[in-house]
């Protein structure tokens, strides 16, 4: 991967995606701006003349933007924030790229821009209703990440990414929750019922499409591109895979929906991944689920 668009900014590297990416990036042998210092900690995307610094001094080829609000659930509160950051911060970065030449834009979208649809949630033909603030900021950033590219000749695509897990998740995961519970010999007691369907993702898999979507071969034009895992389940057969490999495990569910994300959503359609990336996920669920104890299981003996 050392003849693409570089060096590579990674914004939002000191977070959970980012860390990941940066790691990969590096040993594939790219020039990552902020490896050492972790991007996103040494700027800030709502500060157009930061953003505009960095640019100027990196000269940036390719830019996957990360550093944002991560999730329906995150500011839930303070929805302008939100506003600020995902929708601003990528106008920032989009007219830093712009004005510096940037060859390449990838931005990382979300499930959520489907908001509460039963699906299949196909990227060229589902209409996005979006039902959280968070949600419309991605599909604003969507919009701008399109026309910037069509407009001012920049190769852009937009990865709606599903719900990830993996080691280095900070905010809530209810995959991580039931191993931690059960690694401790608690009761894990999700507030939502075991009929919630839900397509997850592992991180491997997420860092591999942004590095597909980075090589020189792939024709980008503003684009969509679902990326998630390949398995569809509800989270009461979820619990029970954690439940095989932890026998100790106990749950007891709650009724209804997920308070922190209600979206009620069918499969995601693959297609375009393949086509386009030439990206399929790799690991499965259970496959994730066993790194995932083994990476956690490391964490409590250490």
């Amino acid at each position: 991967m050392t003849d693409l668009p570089s060096p590579v900014l990674v914004t939002g590297a000191s977070g959970f995606v980012g860390r990941h990416l940066v790691e990969s990036l590096g040993a594939a042998g790219v020039d990552v701006v902020g490896a050492a210092d972790t991007v996103g900690d040494f700027f800030d995307v709502t500060d157009p003349h930061q953003v505009h610094e960095v640019f100027t001094r990196f000269k940036p080829g390719s830019v996957v933007h990360l550093g944002g609000i991560s999730g329906p659930m995150v500011s839930r509160d303070r929805p302008w924030s939100i506003v600020d950051v995902n929708i601003g911060g990528t106008a920032n970065l989009l007219e830093a790229a712009r004005i510096t030449g940037t060859a390449r834009v990838v931005l990382a979208s979300s499930n959520a821009v489907y908001g509460n649809n039963p699906g299949p949630l196909d990227e060229q033909a589902t209409v996005l209703r979006a039902s959280s603030v968070y949600g419309a900021t991605k599909v604003a950033g969507e919009s701008l990440l399109a026309v910037y590219g069509r407009r001012y000749g920049m190769s852009t695509c937009s990865l709606r990414i599903s719900a990830v897990y993996g080691p280095g998740r900070s905010t809530h995961c209810i995959i991580a929750s039931f191993i931690r519970d059960a690694l401790a010999h608690r009761v894990s007691r999700p507030a939502f019922g075991p009929d919630l369907a839900r397509q997850y993702v592992y991180i491997d898999d997420v860092v591999r499409a942004v590095m597909c979507s980075l090589a020189p071969g792939s024709e980008l034009d503003g684009q969509p591109i679902n990326v998630s895992g390949a398995e569809m389940l509800k989270v009461g057969e979820i619990a029970e895979i954690v439940t095989d490999l932890l026998p100790q495990t106990r749950i007891e569910f709650g009724k209804g929906p997920d308070p922190d994300d209600d979206d009620i959503q069918g499969p995601f359609v693959l297609n375009r991944a393949k086509e386009l990336l030439g990206f399929e996920p790799k690991v499965s669920l259970r496959e994730g689920i066993t790194r995932y104890l083994a990476h956690l299981q490391g964490e409590q003996d250490g």
